[in-house]
C-alpha cells in the first residue's frame, strides 16, 4: 500500500511503515491529557457527539452505510474542524 501524505500528517518511513506525524501525535496526546485532567471537559465532548448522533437519529437516518460516513464525517468537522 501506498503512503498517502497530505500535508505531512501521514508520513511512509525508510522501512516502509506509515504512521502519523509527531504534530498529529502531539495533539491527539493533548486532548488525551486535557480529559484526563479534567473529565467535565471529556464528558462535554462525549455529549456533544451522543447529542449530534442523537439528532440524526431523529431526523430519521437509520444509520446505514452512507448515513454512517454522513455522521462520522459530522463529528470530525463538529470535534476538529470548529
Amino acid at each position: 500500500m501506498d503512503a498517502v501524505c497530505t500535508k505531512n500528517i501521514i508520513i511512509e518511513d525508510l522501512n516502509g511503515e506509515i504512521r502519523m506525524s509527531n504534530k498529529i501525535k502531539n495533539a491527539r496526546k493533548t486532548m488525551s491529557e486535557a480529559f484526563e485532567k479534567d473529565p467535565d471537559f471529556r464528558y462535554a465532548y462525549q455529549s456533544n457527539i451522543a447529542m449530534y448522533i442523537w439528532d440524526r437519529k431523529r431526523e430519521g437516518f437509520t444509520f446505514n452505510k452512507d448515513q454512517c460516513n454522513e455522521v462520522a464525517d459530522g463529528l470530525i468537522k463538529m470535534i476538529f474542524e470548529n
